[in-house]
């Protein structure tokens, strides 16, 4: 074991059960579908705090930048899900998962006023390509385990023929567990402006990318449907004017070396939601 996965441990540890100790905050931190970002002033607590969350984020950008996925790293991001699953479990909302089709029912389609059929990317969801060698989320090679979640915009603008942004919106109840704002050209990143979310019902992370704006923060509880941000066209490939307007949307499976899941048979079968944008 090395020295810095040692502190890694250490301070994961420490905050973790610092966590455990802490009141759970009186407001819920609930997002209506069209709810807006929280105003630079906004004081209200996200519904579940915890330092993990910062060393969260730090941790998913260093993956995101090496070929093979340190252990250290993904130690830190364990502890930063375990953190989200005590908040729900505090709040008593983990229960049984009905099999499919039940339980697709219950997810909502991740980009507002698009039918799965018009926006998924490849044939019968073939655009999920996944290398049989991958050992995690971000090691090299892994192809493609995601699925490009495309919008019907107008002169790649995110917008549809009557002004409205196209949303992203969370597949079902959940915690953020970390964000990424601010991306331009210059500052990199393959991912642009991204949302990860927990779903704690599954033990799964969603991931949200190529967003233009983020409405969330890390920490923040959202229920089925909320708003997580705007679709847009941050990150290195998106950027190009060669790639149509989308939502790359990814699940990984914490506690197993973040393995991703394809999600296809849960998005096809999905709600679709018509909330708009507010502008």
């Amino acid at each position: 074991m090395t020295d810095i996965f040692k502190k890694t441990v250490s301070v994961v540890l420490t905050a973790f059960l610092s966590l455990a100790a802490t009141p759970e905050p009186t407001s819920t931190a609930r997002l209506a579908p069209s709810s807006l970002a929280p105003s630079s002033d906004d004081e209200r607590p996200p519904a579940c705090a915890s330092p993990l969350l910062d060393e969260a984020r730090a941790a998913h950008e260093r993956l995101c930048q090496e070929e093979t996925c340190a252990p250290e790293d993904l130690a830190v991001l364990d502890a930063a899900v375990a953190a989200l699953r005590a908040c729900a479990l505090r709040r008593q909302e983990l229960s049984e998962v009905p099999p499919l089709p039940a339980a697709a029912a219950r997810w909502i389609f991740p980009v507002s006023r698009m039918r799965p059929q018009d926006s998924m990317g490849g044939p019968d969801g073939k655009g999920y390509l996944k290398n049989r060698r991958v050992t995690c989320y971000a090691s090299a090679r892994t192809g493609h385990p995601a699925h490009d979640l495309f919008v019907r915009d107008r002169r790649q603008s995110g917008r549809d023929r009557e002004g409205r942004a196209f949303e992203a919106l969370a597949v079902e109840a959940g915690y953020v567990l970390a964000t990424r704002e601010g991306w331009t050209p210059e500052n990199g990143g393959a991912g642009g402006n991204y949302v990860l979310l927990y779903l704690p019902a599954r033990n799964w992370v969603a991931y949200y990318a190529h967003l233009d704006t983020v409405a969330v923060r890390a920490g923040d509880r959202v229920e089925a449907g909320a708003v997580l941000g705007k679709i847009g066209r941050s990150g290195r490939n998106a950027w190009a004017s060669r790639s149509p307007t989308h939502l790359h949307f990814a699940i990984w499976e914490p506690g197993r070396n973040w393995m991703p899941i394809d999600p296809y048979a849960m998005l096809r079968r999905a709600s679709v939601s018509s909330a708009s944008a507010s502008e």
